[in-house]
C-alpha cells in the first residue's frame, strides 16, 4: 500500500473512532453532568439522545450531500464542526447549549461514517479493501473498549464536561491529514428536501417513542413513526431523484446482507445491553466484574476484525461471514441456557459471540459495498450506516417493552430474569435467521451449499427443537401462572367479602374488651 492509501485508512479509522467515542463515552458521565448542570435525569439523557437522533436522521441526507459537494470538502467541514461542538460542550455549562452542540456533532458524525466507507471504496486497491474495512471496523471496537474507561477516569479526576473535548486532538489530526489529500470526488445529484424533512420527522417520532415507551405518548409516537415510514417509502418510490433509492433492495444480495448487518448489530449491542443488567440483577455480579465481561467482549472483536478483513481479501467473503454467523448462533444458544449453566459459561459464549461477530462484520460490509454500482455507492453507504443505527436502537426498545410486560405478572428480581430470558431467546432466533439467509445467497445471486444443506439442516433442526422446547416451558409456565391468578381472583374477592362481617365482629369485641378494662381500672 502506498502512503496515500495508508493516510486514507488512518483518516477513516479516526472518523469511526471519534464518532462512536463521542456517543458512547458520554453515557458514563451523565449522572455527574446532571449534578453539575443542576438538571433532571430526563433532560440529561437528551444530551446523549440528541446526538444519536441527528446522527441517525441525517444519514440518508448525507448520502446525497457528500457526492454533490465532494468527499474532502464535506469531510473538512464536518471535522471542523466536530471540533467546535466539542469545545462548546466542554466550556459552556448550559444544558440547552450542550444539547444543541451535541445535535450538530451528531450531524457531522453521520457524514463522517458515510465518508469513512466511501474513502476506502474509492481509493483503496480491490485486493486490500477487506483489510482496510477490517482496520476501520476495529477503530469502532476500540472506542467501545476505551470510552467507558476514559470517561470514568476523566469524570473522576476532572469536571465531567471534560469528556466532550477529549476527541478534539484526534479531530485536528484528521483535519491536517485531509488537507494533504488532493483527489476529490463529486457527482451531479439533487437533494430531496421534502424526503429529508419526512425522514427527520420519522426519526424524531421513533427515537422519542423508544425513549418513552412506557408512556402513552411514547407508544403513539412509535406507532406514528411506523405509519409515516410506510408513507415515506411510497413517496420515495414515485419521485426522482429520491432521498434513498429503495429499488436497490430488489438486489437479493444487497437486501439480504443489509438485513444481516442490521440484525447482527441488534444481537451484538442488545446482548451487551441485556447482559450488563442480567449479570448484576440476576447473577449478583458487581459492576466491576460485569465491566470485565463486557471489556473482554470488545477486546476480542477488536482483535478479530482486522484478521477477518485480511481473510476476506484472500477467501470468499460469503463463506467467511457464514462462518461468523455459525459462531453467533452457537453462542446465543448457549446464553439461552445460561440459567442452567455456571457463570463461567457466559464468558465462553461471550468470547464465541465476539469472534463470530468479528468474522461476520467486515466480510458482510464488503459484500454490501461490492454488490452495487459505483454510481450508487453514496446511497449504499448511507443506508448501511442508517440500518446499523436502527440495529443499535431496537434491542433497547424491545427490552424496555418486555420489562413492562413481565413486571405485570412477576415481581422482584424474577421479572428481570424473565425479561432477559425473553431477549436471549430472541437473539438466538435472529442469529439463526442470519445464518439461514446466508446459506442461500452469494455474490452471483445463486443458491449455495445445496450439496450439504440437508446435512446442515439436521443439527439446525435439532437445535431449533431444543430451543422451542425450552421456550415453550417458559411460555406455558407464564401463561398458566397468569391464568391461575385470573381464575383465583373471583374466589379471593368472595373470601374477602365473606370475611368482612367477621372482621367487623372482631373489632366490636375488641372495643367491648377495652371498655371493660377501662371501667375495671377506674
Amino acid at each position: 500500500m502506498d502512503k496515500t492509501t495508508i493516510k486514507i485508512i488512518i483518516i477513516s479509522t479516526l472518523f469511526m473512532y471519534i464518532g462512536l467515542f463521542d456517543y458512547s463515552s458520554v453515557t458514563v458521565v451523565l449522572p455527574q453532568l446532571s449534578n453539575v448542570l443542576h438538571i433532571s435525569s430526563s433532560l440529561t439523557n437528551w444530551i446523549s439522545i440528541s446526538f444519536l437522533l441527528f446522527c441517525t436522521a441525517s444519514g440518508l441526507t448525507f448520502g446525497a450531500i457528500v457526492p454533490k459537494y465532494g468527499i474532502l470538502k464535506v469531510s473538512k467541514i464536518a471535522v471542523i464542526i466536530m471540533i467546535i461542538g466539542g469545545l462548546v460542550s466542554a466550556l459552556i455549562l448550559n444544558p440547552w447549549t450542550i444539547i444543541i452542540a451535541r445535535s450538530v456533532q451528531g450531524l457531522s458524525t453521520a457524514a463522517l461514517f458515510i465518508i469513512s466507507y466511501l474513502l476506502i471504496i474509492k481509493n483503496v486497491e480491490e485486493n486490500y479493501v477487506g483489510t482496510a474495512l477490517g482496520i476501520v471496523t476495529a477503530g469502532g471496537f476500540l472506542s467501545s473498549i476505551t470510552a467507558p474507561t476514559i470517561g470514568g477516569f476523566l469524570s473522576f479526576y476532572f469536571p465531567p464536561q471534560t469528556i466532550f473535548a477529549f476527541s478534539v486532538p484526534f479531530s485536528i489530526i484528521c483535519l491536517i491529514l485531509l488537507f494533504t489529500l488532493k483527489n476529490e470526488w463529486t457527482e451531479d445529484v439533487s437533494i430531496d428536501f421534502i424526503g429529508t424533512g419526512f425522514w427527520f420527522l420519522i426519526m424524531i417520532l421513533f427515537i422519542y417513542g423508544v425513549s418513552y415507551l412506557k408512556t402513552s405518548l411514547g407508544i403513539i409516537c412509535l406507532i406514528s413513526s411506523i405509519l409515516f415510514l410506510v408513507l415515506f417509502i411510497l413517496y420515495e418510490l414515485n419521485i426522482e431523484p429520491p432521498l434513498y433509492n429503495f429499488r436497490l433492495l430488489k438486489n437479493k444480495i444487497y437486501a439480504v446482507n443489509n438485513y444481516s448487518a442490521m440484525m447482527a448489530c441488534f444481537v451484538k449491542d442488545g446482548m451487551v445491553f441485556v447482559l450488563t443488567l442480567y449479570l448484576q440483577y440476576s447473577k449478583g455480579l458487581s459492576s466491576v466484574e460485569t465491566g470485565l465481561f463486557i471489556s473482554i467482549f470488545a477486546i476480542v472483536m477488536f482483535l478479530t476484525s482486522p484478521v477477518a478483513g485480511r481473510l476476506s481479501d484472500k477467501f470468499d467473503s460469503v463463506r467467511l461471514s457464514n462462518a461468523g454467523a455459525n459462531l453467533m448462533v452457537i453462542s446465543t444458544f448457549i446464553i439461552c441456557l445460561v440459567r442452567y449453566l455456571p457463570t463461567w459459561s457466559i464468558m465462553t459464549s461471550i468470547i464465541c459471540l465476539a469472534v463470530g461477530y468479528g468474522l461476520f462484520d467486515t466480510p458482510n460490509k464488503k459484500i454490501i459495498l461490492e454488490s452495487s454500482k459505483e454510481s450508487e455507492l453514496s446511497y449504499v453507504t448511507a443506508f448501511l450506516s442508517t440500518i446499523r443505527d436502527f440495529g443499535m436502537l431496537l434491542p433497547t426498545a424491545i427490552f424496555t417493552l418486555s420489562l413492562s410486560m413481565f413486571s405485570n405478572i412477576r415481581y422482584g428480581p424474577k421479572y428481570w430474569a424473565s425479561s432477559s430470558q425473553f431477549m436471549f431467546d430472541l437473539f438466538f432466533m435472529i442469529a439463526l435467521s442470519i445464518l439461514i439467509f446466508g446459506f442461500y445467497v452469494n455474490k452471483d445471486n445463486e443458491v449455495i451449499y445445496k450439496f450439504n444443506f440437508a446435512k446442515l439442516s439436521q443439527p439446525v433442526t435439532n437445535t431449533v427443537g431444543s430451543f422451542i422446547g425450552t421456550v415453550s416451558e417458559d411460555v406455558v409456565d407464564t401463561v398458566s401462572y397468569t391464568v391461575n391468578e385470573i381464575s383465583d381472583a373471583p374466589n379471593r374477592v368472595k373470601d374477602t367479602v365473606s370475611d368482612v362481617p367477621d372482621n367487623i365482629s372482631n373489632v366490636v369485641d375488641d372495643i367491648e374488651i377495652l371498655k371493660f378494662l377501662k371501667n375495671k381500672k377506674e
